[in-house]
């Protein structure tokens, strides 16, 4: 049988242009949004959202037993300093007539954020929180993507976090911006560029999440926070994108929550 695999986000994934109208999908339950979408090529799948922790639970199998993911952790937050996006990572794996845990990260105020993840029988795929930004005279946090260095005043070259503190390959995020001078603040890094390092104070631009289509749009998330007065990364500004905080609100606030997205052929 043909490999029916697409992710218009993973070109690394066999493209199909091709399907029979007697297909038998998965049948599975669970997620805050359960839809179908068709694509340019005519396919259509099913995706179930996860904006909270909870359960994909899979009754039986069709004919590609393929489900693609999505997975974002949540970013970090931090006490005045711009916090780093949560981990991003897509892919593929077989499933199997299970219940898979899913596990949606939370913003916590100046720390990481948390962990997302979906485990199950033979699965265990996880992505790590942000980074907290630095705060006053400290280095950013490692995460998913670092956290920006906190303010320099007299510290010079305080340093970003690192990103993908998973280790994961394709990488999961990118480091935070440091500080090259005797003020100013880093900014967090994004899952497709580093955080904005800054000089005598000068504003930094959050580094920029990157676009999926797992759900039918094209959808920018975990992007960095922003410092002083500069924008946040692209893919960030709202719960369930995996943001950093940006720079001025992560004291009072944690970073923004991620999201766990599976897809599957439906028709």
């Amino acid at each position: 049988m043909a490999d029916r695999r697409q992710l218009g986000y993973v070109s690394a994934y066999t493209t199909v242009t091709a399907y029979t109208s007697a297909y038998n999908p998965i049948v599975a339950t669970g997620g805050d949004t359960v839809a179908t979408y068709t694509d340019t090529t005519g396919a259509v799948w099913k995706y179930h959202e996860f904006l909270s922790s909870s359960s994909l639970v899979v009754a039986s199998l069709g004919d590609d037993a393929g489900i693609e993911y999505l997975v974002v952790a949540a970013g970090g937050g931090g006490a005045g300093t711009a916090g780093g996006a949560g981990g991003y990572r897509t892919g593929y794996f077989t499933a199997t007539a299970v219940t898979y845990t899913i596990t949606v990260g939370a913003g916590s105020v100046n720390a990481n954020g948390g962990n997302s993840s979906i485990v199950g029988t033979g699965v265990s795929i996880i992505s790590t929180g942000g980074g907290r930004g630095g705060g006053t005279y400290a280095s950013g946090a490692g995460g998913g993507s670092g956290g920006g260095a906190g303010s320099g005043n007299g510290a010079a070259n305080t340093q970003g976090g690192a990103g993908n503190a998973g280790a994961f390959t394709p990488n999961e995020g990118q480091s935070g911006g440091s500080i090259q001078s005797l003020s100013g603040v880093g900014s967090g890094g994004g899952a497709g560029s580093i955080g904005g390092n800054s000089n005598s104070g000068t504003t930094t631009k959050g580094g920029d999440g990157l676009y999926s289509n797992i759900n039918g749009t094209n959808t920018a998330r975990a992007g960095g926070g922003g410092y002083n007065g500069a924008i946040d990364g692209v893919g960030n500004g709202a719960n369930n994108t995996g943001g950093g905080r940006n720079g001025v609100s992560s004291g009072a606030n944690g970073g923004y929550s991620g999201v766990v997205i599976v897809r599957y052929r439906f028709s």
